[in-house]
């Protein structure tokens, strides 16, 4: 089966067999189109082989006990995968895979150059990620859950899947070697002014961490840090605070319906919308805009 999100990247995972059944969560993220995707695979005793991936592929074992796994490359790697378990298969190797059991997995497909610039950026070689088994990461294991519960909302932030999926490539690179980055160069002041003028002429526009990194002219594991540093918080938080905030003073106008403002700030519909809002304001648009008329009301009795 192939996935064409779009002209950059084209996923080649190879025959659907009949005992993979494909989870509903699955999401293409990223100015390269990279995808993460849930996956229920029923028992397959009798192995599914493939000439090569023309991607990576890190899966990690979200069931407290997985199936027994067995992946042959150049050599065999063989065990009983548990929570938090991975398995490793880099671009272009040959492979088959066994495993006897169900098996629920969040499968991380990672462009060979999207690798590259992660390991770049925490200064390993790229051909570290080798194939085989290498067990369990606490880092890599909470970001992956974190990330599959986001792929089971409705109305998902896809900043914050990139976002997660980015650090899980990071904590990898960390895991083979790689520097960690704790502190970046501050971005000079017209730089954060364009990143952030960026932001608020696109709230609209399903908004990447690539396209925001490239602004910088920084990679995106170094940007992550950089904007942290710079904002006291991730981009997906200070995008989603910036639609918010634009959200309220629309709001405080009284000239659109709420649907029209959820629409216009990319919300995929007025429940996505009035429940971010009232998470982050603690009202919901509709009360914060009879607030906000009260309260007028008020200061013109009192005048």
């Amino acid at each position: 089966m192939k996935f064409r999100p779009g002209k950059l990247f084209e996923f080649d995972i190879g025959p659907m067999p009949i005992f993979v059944k494909p989870h509903d969560r699955t999401q293409i993220l990223g100015a390269d189109n990279f995808m993460v995707g849930r996956w229920c695979l029923g028992s397959n005793p009798d192995g599914h082989s493939h000439p090569g991936l023309n991607h990576h592929l890190i899966a990690v074992c979200l069931a407290e006990r997985g199936a027994r796994f067995e992946l042959e490359t150049d050599r065999r790697y063989t065990g009983q995968l548990r929570f938090g378990d991975m398995s490793v298969l880099p671009a272009h190797v040959p492979s088959r895979n066994r495993w006897t059991g169900p098996s629920n997995t969040l499968s991380l497909h990672l462009p060979v150059k999207l690798w590259e610039e992660v390991a770049d950026a925490h200064c390993i070689q790229p051909s570290l990620l080798h194939p085989g088994l290498p067990g369990s990461d606490t880092a890599i294991s909470r970001l992956s859950v974190m990330l599959a519960e986001e792929l089971e909302r409705p109305y998902r932030n896809l900043m914050y899947c990139e976002s997660l999926a980015l650090g899980a490539f990071a904590k990898m690179a960390e895991r083979l070697g790689g520097n960690a980055i704790t502190r970046c160069d501050a971005l000079a002041d017209w730089r954060l002014r364009r990143i952030a003028e960026h932001i608020d002429a696109n709230l609209e526009s399903d908004l990447s961490i690539a396209d925001l990194a490239s602004l910088a002219g920084l990679s995106r594991s170094h940007f992550m840090q950089a904007f942290r540093d710079a904002f006291n918080q991730p981009p997906h938080q200070y995008v989603l605070a910036r639609r918010i905030e634009n959200a309220k003073r629309r709001l405080r106008m009284d000239r659109e319906s709420v649907t029209d403002i959820a629409n216009s700030l990319g919300f995929s519909s007025h429940a996505h919308f009035s429940g971010v809002f009232r998470r982050l304001v603690g009202v919901s648009p509709t009360s914060y805009r009879q607030g906000t008329q009260t309260d007028k009301m008020l200061h013109r009795i009192t005048e």
